[in-house]
Parts: structure tokens; C-alpha cells; sequence
């Protein structure tokens, strides 16, 4: 099958190749491709500014059908519609994180797409728990998002957790700013205002005696001190997905008193929460 590929360590090395089909084993199961999104990891694995262990198929964010199941697979049939949750392809399922959810931080872990095969072919196999079934109504398309929204939903759900009565502001309303913002406004009442595109920045402040934490910087650099520059205190922060270069505003949030926390990815149980934002 022809397959998008990280075929080389190092800047590039990425192309097109034919790649043997996969087989589908005991508890696995065979899913054909049909959409798949190009996520920021994928472009820093193309720059090799993420780790990756080539050869590697690249591609997380997809749907598919399925098209075969291993023996002791249960949940999913032939022919059913699913979405795939890449970020535990590899995880010990013993060490502290693992046993309490927290698998991201397993330092077994690898993705799929970077770690492990992705999606940019034909087939791809996953674990029986990787597998989630499509909702009525949702289109492979659609369903191709999830693994971005169930970001946005933990770090809205999990981590910010606004009430009613707070007020949000989105600071560069990108894919995932859209996401957070469609989220947030089921879980409080959302105030959005423009603001430049390229930046990356989510924040949040609460109207109410204590502060709503404030999702921030998943896209460039940049973003962050963005976001900090618009910041009184008593407003808090949170720092969302892989955002980077926060050393000089973490100075500044110490002197004026701002609150900084970090949503790091998701949960398996941000995949059915997430269906209650469609």
C-alpha cells in the first residue's frame, strides 16, 4: 500500500512509498483509512523538531471503516464507522501515569505517526481500545477531528473548567482556538473577540472572586507572551498542547500574581465527552 513516510532521521527525508500491508492480530483491529488531518506534529516531524522513529508512517488525526478484527475484539464490527485515539499506540500500562490515566507521561509511550505507523495510507491496525465508535450523525469527515477536539475538551473540561458567568477571551481562533471556543461556550458564557490569526493563545477570566484558568500558546512560539501581554493580575493562564518559549513570562507571572498551568493533550475520557459539543 502507498503510504506517506518519515523514511530517514533528519530535516525532510519524507515522501511517498509503497509499505507492506499490515496484519491484523489478536485484540486488534484493521480500519481503512477514509480521512485523515494534517496536525502541527506532522510538520515537525517533517522538520525533525519532534521525535520520531523512522521508518514511520505519518498521520494521527483520521476515521475510517472497519474492515477486520482480531480474535477477543468485542466492541467493534465489520463495517462499523470509528476514530482512533493515537496517543497511547505504545504504553507500558504498569508504571504511576498508566495506572492512573495519565499515560502521555508514560516514558514508554510512543504516538502513532510518529512512534508507531500512522494514517497517511490505506489500512492502519490499532489496539481494541484505541477504538471509538462514529455517533449517528457525524460524518468521517467530522470524525477525523476528534483526537484535536478531545484535546480542546480536556483542556476545557479538565483543566479550565469555567463556569456559567465567566468570561473568555480567544486570542488567535485557529482550528484548535475554534474547538476550545465551541466547548467553552456550552460550559460558560463566552465572550470572543478578534484577534491575530497566527497567534495561538486561549485565555480565560473569571468574573467571580477566584480566576478561570486560561489555555494558552498551542501555536507559534510567539503566542504566549501574546496572551500574557493582554494579563492583569488575578487572571490565570494555562499553557495548552506543546506551546514552548514561556521563560520570560513566567518572571512576569510571578510578579503580578497570575496563575500558570499546563493542558497537556487528552484522555481517553475526553473521546465520549466530546461528542456533547457536536
Amino acid at each position: 500500500m502507498r503510504a506517506l513516510i518519515k523514511h530517514a532521521p533528519g530535516p525532510g527525508n519524507v515522501a511517498i512509498a509503497e509499505m507492506p500491508e499490515p496484519a491484523c492480530g489478536e485484540g486488534r483491529v484493521k480500519i481503512e483509512v477514509r480521512f485523515c488531518g494534517v496536525c502541527g506534529t506532522d510538520l515537525h516531524v517533517l522538520h525533525d523538531t519532534f521525535r520520531n522513529y523512522p521508518p514511520v508512517i505519518l498521520g494521527h488525526e483520521f476515521s475510517g471503516t472497519v474492515v477486520e478484527t482480531g480474535a477477543g475484539v468485542n466492541r467493534v464490527v465489520r463495517g462499523d464507522g470509528v476514530t482512533v485515539f493515537p496517543a497511547s499506540a505504545v504504553i507500558c500500562g504498569k508504571c504511576p501515569y498508566c495506572r492512573s490515566g495519565n499515560f502521555l507521561f508514560c516514558p514508554t509511550r510512543r504516538g502513532m505517526g510518529h512512534g508507531v505507523n500512522g494514517a497517511f495510507t490505506r489500512y492502519a491496525v490499532v489496539r481494541e481500545d484505541q477504538v471509538y465508535k462514529i455517533p449517528e450523525g457525524f460524518s468521517f469527515e467530522e470524525a477525523a477531528l476528534s483526537e484535536p477536539f478531545a484535546a480542546a475538551t480536556h483542556a476545557v473540561c479538565d483543566v479550565a473548567r469555567p463556569q456559567a458567568g465567566d468570561v473568555v477571551l480567544l486570542s488567535g481562533p485557529g482550528p484548535i482556538g475554534l474547538m476550545w471556543f465551541k466547548k467553552v461556550s456550552r460550559k460558560a458564557q463566552a465572550t470572543k473577540r478578534p484577534s491575530k490569526p497566527t497567534n495561538g493563545c486561549r485565555i480565560v477570566k473569571s468574573t467571580k472572586s477566584s480566576t478561570c484558568p486560561a489555555p494558552g500558546c498551542a501555536g507559534p512560539p510567539g503566542s504566549f507572551p501574546h496572551a500574557g501581554g493582554v494579563l492583569t493580575p488575578g487572571w490565570a493562564m494555562i499553557q495548552d498542547q506543546h506551546g514552548r518559549a514561556i521563560g520570560k513570562f513566567t518572571d512576569n507571572a510571578t510578579f503580578e500574581e497570575l496563575g500558570l498551568r499546563r493542558s497537556r493533550e487528552v484522555t481517553h475520557l475526553c473521546f465520549p465527552e466530546l461528542t456533547q459539543a457536536a
